[in-house]
């Protein structure tokens, strides 16, 4: 996310230095808006309050690019320890 308080070619500068560096960076980013502001003034999250604005659809993106990060790691810890307790019990029986 960029900063808002930098003047805009700064951020984009840092974040190709990232991508020139190989670092992962994400294709997602969020724009700044009074959209959130007003979200909160009526406590709602932004999803119910207004949702087709265009910063929802920039945070559905967010959650949708992580959401398959975070679910891998999930099912690779799973199959890891359904191994382990595999080898385990094939060590009990020898």
């Amino acid at each position: 996310m960029e900063n808002q308080l930098l003047p805009a070619i700064l951020p984009r500068q840092l974040i190709q230095e990232l991508i020139d560096e190989g670092l992962p960076v994400l294709n997602s980013y969020i724009s700044s808006s009074v959209a959130v502001k007003q979200s909160h003034e009526v406590n709602q999250p932004l999803v119910y309050c207004n949702p087709k604005h265009k910063l929802t659809a920039e945070y559905s993106a967010l959650y949708n690019e992580l959401t398959p990060v975070r679910k891998n790691k999930v099912e690779n810890l799973i199959i890891n320890n359904v191994a382990m307790m595999q080898q385990n019990k094939e060590a009990v029986r020898i």
